[in-house]
């Protein structure tokens, strides 16, 4: 999967980078009919830490409808940012 190792390339470039923020976790979800398929499936692709359970936590999520030839998909994606400003 070329998207998959494209986006583990980019977490460890910031992992290991000496920036203000650090991403502590991250996490993809595609739903639909993805390739053309006959029936939907749901992808998930997560690198790190991700809590979902805790509001505390500086956590991005975002959620987009992609509209295809096949049908409509679905892609969310969570971001865990590391905490440095306490």
């Amino acid at each position: 999967m070329l998207f998959k190792k494209s986006i583990e390339k980019c977490y460890n470039k910031n992992k290991n980078s000496k920036s203000k923020y650090k991403v502590k976790g991250l996490q993809f979800q595609v739903k639909g009919r993805v390739s053309g398929s006959d029936r939907k499936k749901k992808t998930v692709i997560s690198f790190g830490n991700m809590p979902k359970q805790s509001i505390f936590k500086n956590i991005d999520y975002a959620l987009q409808h992609v509209n295809t030839p096949f049908g409509v998909c679905s892609v969310k994606l969570w971001v865990y940012w590391d905490n440095l400003l306490y």
